[in-house]
């Protein structure tokens, strides 16, 4: 009787979760839609109560101490076409683009390279497009297109806010990566300047609860993915710095091939880059790329704690090698994993206990390491069609006119 009743809680508590956060998007139309009328800013308020009321909820959680996916994307009235979301071959067909830090450049319509010259690890567009890059207010009133993307580096960010975003005189998508910035405080002194901009569509970033000013509650604010590492200049194929081609070749040989699952978890080396990890166990092994990765394709789950930042890139080579990943992450701050799905805000981490008490073979949604499925997700939280760069025919267009196939896998 108790587990029955414990069972009809928690589909009441999901029922009213998805209840509130319907509400709170509708909410969130509204506002876009009213604009500056008098009754944006009490809209705003209610919304706001809705999302409190959201919070305060009981999440359904197991006696592991971890939370479920529980919430659903931002948006759920805009019904794209999920052309890429659910097709792996068409993602394979397409060249593999798999998701990484530096995609947001990639996928962008436009790329701020602003007038203030930076050099070093900082100038990761470089090997970018130069159509792609757009400079100064001109190039803000006469380039920036309705429904566009545009791509912002956190060094570019003040320049951007001060000097770009004023000038902006259509609808559009912000798109912004900190990977290689730690916690600027300075971005709160800024924030408020771009949500509030008259033009701002969205504004997606990752680790949100840290990257984006106080802001990451605002119904504008969204995560954006931190993917794989890049490609690192300098760095031989195969390796850490330069996993995206070896992560290609393990993801078509288990796609062609599917893995015996030989683990249950799979844990693996893991740095000590924050001090909670110390805490958890580590194989103590520290395989070389293929071998790790073929590890992962081995297993039902993978022990993925917070690094230097919560979101981090095991989550995507698990997600897109079919295992899923536990993780201590918030699941509003990191909502737009719910699909993959991921474990939220794991507490316990004996291996031992997981492998008890987990459902053996997860089902995963592997297309959430590819680019193309992030277009898709981007496009239904804000609820519209918008432009981006196509890598294949490298031009900017809508998703719906994307090049099928690739003639050659970009690297």
């Amino acid at each position: 009787m108790e587990v029955a009743a414990t069972k009809a809680n928690a589909a009441k508590t999901r029922r009213s979760l998805r209840f509130l956060a319907a509400s709170s998007i509708l909410l969130s139309m509204l506002l876009q839609y009213m604009g500056s009328s008098g009754h944006e800013h009490r809209l705003l308020r209610i919304k706001e109560a809705f999302e409190d009321l959201a919070m305060s909820l009981p999440s359904p959680a197991t006696d592991l101490g971890f939370i479920g996916n529980s919430s659903d994307h931002d948006a759920l009235i805009f019904h794209n076409p999920r052309r890429f979301s659910n097709n792996i071959q068409l993602n394979v067909d397409r060249g593999l683009n798999i998701i990484n830090c530096w995609s947001g450049q990639t996928i962008s319509t436009w790329i701020y390279a602003g007038e203030e010259q930076i050099g070093g690890k900082f100038l990761t567009w470089n090997a970018m497009p130069k159509d792609k890059w757009v400079y100064g207010k001109d190039d803000a009133i006469h380039k920036i297109g309705a429904n566009d993307t545009i791509f912002v580096s956190y060094i570019k960010m003040p320049e951007f806010t001060h000097n770009f975003l004023p000038h902006i005189e259509q609808e559009f998508v912000l798109i912004t990566e900190g990977w290689h910035v730690l916690y600027p405080d300075w971005i709160h002194s800024i924030s408020s300047n771009i949500v509030e901009h008259p033009k701002l569509l969205h504004w997606f970033g990752n680790n949100i609860g840290n990257y984006t000013g106080g802001q990451e509650r605002h119904p504008k604010v969204s995560p954006f993915p931190l993917g794989l590492k890049p490609n690192m200049p300098g760095a031989r194929i195969g390796t850490y710095r330069a996993p995206i081609q070896t992560y290609r070749e393990i993801f078509m040989e288990t796609l062609q091939q599917p893995p015996n699952k030989t683990t249950g978890v799979f844990v693996g080396f893991l740095r000590h880059t924050n001090d909670r990890r110390k805490a958890i166990p580590s194989s103590g092994q520290n395989l070389d790329y293929h071998s790790y990765l073929r590890s992962i394709a081995q297993s039902d789950y993978v022990l993925s704690p917070d690094g230097d930042h919560p979101d981090c890139h095991r989550h995507y080579e698990s997600l897109g090698l079919g295992a899923m990943p536990i993780t201590e992450l918030d699941p509003f701050l990191f909502r737009h994993l719910n699909e993959g799905p991921v474990i939220f805000s794991n507490a316990n981490w004996n291996v031992t206990d997981l492998e008890a008490k987990l459902p053996a073979r997860p089902r995963v949604n592997r297309n959430l390491v590819f680019e193309e499925y992030w277009m898709e997700y981007v496009e239904r939280v804000v609820g519209r069609p918008l432009r981006w760069w196509d890598v294949v025919q490298e031009n900017a267009s809508l998703l719906e006119d994307f090049a099928v196939h690739a003639s050659t896998s970009e690297t």
